[in-house]
């Protein structure tokens, strides 16, 4: 087989997923041509997925060595310094790719997030801007620059650049929840209400209990456990990609099955639906203009925190709804505690966003056996807690797929 077959099959296997056929091929097109740096640099990929980034740096050093002009290995390498928390290096790379290639979308994108990310505002905006130059309608660059200009204090460019985007697709939820950030700064503060609606759209909401169970201590009490013995409980949640800070962490809460389980996911649907229902008409809120008429997933995981840990300030990008069920809740929380340690507030923006709101935000309690609905686009936190326990929850997207 020539070499650009032997390539041509590799890079095949690899996009369909058959990972080992295509690492079999470039190993043996690596024996007979070791600098080659479509090899190397595509074999670096696949050491990137395995998570060994020093090696997938390795074969890139040999690949750029070759060919230093080469794109590929460029943007690769700035992938790989970028999750090895190397921003200043992952610049120096993908400055080299914006060098080579001045309409490479994928290398403007990561050089501006990693500019905004060190506070290089104006940097980061002037990258944004090219992009929209490149692509009027990306929404993703459009996100950025908005989110860069709240960093900076400027409410009225960030609202428009939200506006296009939803003027394009209403149903983007980090442009809606920028806007809300964009309407906030503005002192806009009834509009912010008006499409997080706390009380009707973001609520408390009760559960009936499921049957065979005769109170809920015991029944969460048993969730509590399932949780702790659960095969995809974590301890290292990557704090760059998700709000967690501290505890622990269930990915797929639902693809193990036990009784207790079983039933909290019936119940949970149970109520999601009537939730739904229960929901007013409102064609041209973002929200309540969106309510699923057909099918839906839900995407489920548990936290588990101890003293001191929370969650920071976040939005959920993948869902139309998403929710939180308190499993158990520490004594050191309650309603009386004037610093409202452990609550959720609601309408703090986070990433990096200031807030120059008024003090009191609005914040719930949690109370084991209830739970927080609310629109993904709305944002909330919890607040760290001193003491003994654990304030163990359910998290979910609700995400329509219709």
């Amino acid at each position: 087989m020539q070499l650009a077959d032997a390539l041509r099959l590799a890079i095949s296997h690899q996009n369909a997923g058959r990972i080992d056929a295509a690492s079999d091929i470039y190993k043996q097109i690596l024996e007979v041509q070791p600098e080659n740096p479509i090899a190397n640099t595509l074999m670096a990929r696949i050491r990137m997925r395995a998570t060994d980034i020093i090696g997938a740096e390795g074969l890139l050093a040999i690949a750029i060595k070759a060919a230093p002009d080469y794109i590929q290995a460029h943007a690769t390498l700035g992938e790989c310094l970028t999750r090895r928390d190397q921003p200043a290096l992952a610049t120096h790379a993908y400055r080299r790719v914006a060098i080579l290639q001045p309409d490479h979308k994928a290398a403007l994108l990561e050089l501006g997030n990693l500019l905004q990310n060190a506070d290089r505002l104006e940097e980061a905006a002037t990258l944004y801007r090219r992009l929209l130059r490149i692509d009027p309608n990306w929404a993703v660059a459009a996100n950025n620059l908005a989110q860069g200009e709240l960093k900076l204090g400027h409410p009225e460019p960030a609202f428009e650049l939200t506006e296009g985007i939803l003027s394009r697709d209403i149903a983007n939820v980090r442009a809606n929840a920028l806007r809300l950030a964009a309407l906030q700064q503005w002192g806009r503060l009834e509009e912010v209400d008006e499409r997080v609606r706390l009380g009707e759209c973001a609520r408390a909401i009760e559960f009936d209990l499921p049957d065979a169970w005769t109170d809920f201590g015991a029944f969460n009490a048993n969730l509590s456990r399932d949780l702790h013995e659960h095969p995809n409980l974590v301890a290292d949640w990557d704090p760059m990609r998700r709000a967690l800070r501290g505890g622990s962490a269930i990915p797929q809460f639902d693809e193990h099955h036990t009784p207790v389980i079983d039933a909290f996911m019936a119940m949970l649907n149970t109520r999601i639906e009537q939730y739904i229902t229960e929901l007013p008409e409102r064609a041209a809120h973002p929200f309540l203009g969106r309510k699923p008429s057909g099918s839906y997933r839900l995407e489920i995981w548990g936290n588990i925190l101890s003293g001191d840990h929370f969650q920071s300030a976040h939005i959920h990008n993948l869902g139309w709804m998403s929710g939180v069920y308190y499993v158990t809740v520490p004594e050191s929380i309650h309603g009386e505690d004037e610093e409202r340690a452990g609550w959720l507030e609601f309408n703090r923006p986070g990433y990096g966003i200031p807030y120059s709101g008024p003090e009191g935000l609005p914040a719930i309690c949690p109370t084991a056996g209830q739970a927080m609905f609310f629109p993904s686009y709305v944002w909330h936190r919890t607040l760290p807690f001193t003491g003994d326990g654990e304030r163990i929850s359910i998290a979910f997207d609700l995400i329509p797929t219709e």
